[in-house]
């Protein structure tokens, strides 16, 4: 979270937590379910680190649809297009 420890590092300015992907990507399917669905699953790998000055956006593509239970690709990308993290998640959309 500081700018000069993580140059020590190696890195350009201070990390983000993995958490904040995570949260959006919630954030991004909870707006797909709506109120009444739900999230069953997300898994998520994490393959950069999130730093200070990005913009961060949650991505999704459906995969699968068996009823009410979709399957998606999920990942975050920055503002030029690269991929953060990349996963899977299984959400049931409300009846």
């Amino acid at each position: 979270m500081d700018d000069s420890a993580a140059r020590a590092e190696g890195f350009p300015a201070a990390i983000g937590m993995g958490n904040y992907q995570w949260a959006i990507l919630h954030r991004m399917l909870r707006g797909y379910t709506g109120p009444n669905g739900v999230i069953v699953r997300v898994e998520i790998k994490f393959r950069r680190p999130n730093v200070k000055g990005q913009i961060l956006t949650p991505m999704g593509r459906v995969t699968s649809v068996d009823g009410r239970v979709i399957g998606l690709d999920v990942w975050t990308e920055d503002q030029t297009g690269a991929r953060l993290g990349e996963g899977t998640a299984q959400v049931v959309l409300a009846a």
